[in-house]
């Protein structure tokens, strides 16, 4: 309710019922901490003062601690292993193997720079965003992509 609150009040344009939110939901801590993250994410500079977990949120607000809060919610999914792109594609399910239906002699080439570029993205995307990088840093992978 509160949080939903906040985010018509950020819609209208209406920053001068933040406080008087925060202060309301004064008893659930938790929707606080979520509301806090909500005017970071916004980039609404406010300044929580008065409360017994004021530094916390306004690290919050501030955005101080986002990548630590992203790691634990990954953490939580238990979804931190690294994957190599050949788990994210899953080509050993598709007939074909590859990534093009190119037949032609020089699609071979074709297809090495395209499986290259994809598993660039696929390790930049899905790996590197949580610091586990199976492609760039293992050296079994490290081989194939480098030439």
């Amino acid at each position: 309710q509160y949080y939903d609150a906040l985010r018509v009040a950020i819609r209208m344009g209406n920053e001068e019922v933040i406080p008087d939110l925060l202060d309301e939901c004064s008893e659930d801590k938790l929707m606080k901490k979520q509301m806090c993250l909500l005017l970071g994410r916004q980039r609404i500079n406010h300044e929580v003062e008065g409360d017994d977990d004021e530094e916390e949120l306004n690290e919050l607000i501030g955005n101080e601690k986002l990548s630590e809060e992203f790691l634990k919610v990954a953490q939580d999914l238990d979804v931190m292993d690294p994957k190599t792109p050949e788990d994210i594609y899953k080509s050993h399910l598709a007939e074909t193997g590859g990534f093009s239906r190119r037949r032609d002699a020089s699609g071979a080439q074709v297809d090495s720079a395209r499986a290259n570029l994809a598993s660039t993205y696929v390790n930049a995307f899905v790996n590197a965003g949580f610091g586990q990088d199976k492609v760039r840093l293992m050296p079994p992978f490290y081989s194939k992509m480098n030439y």
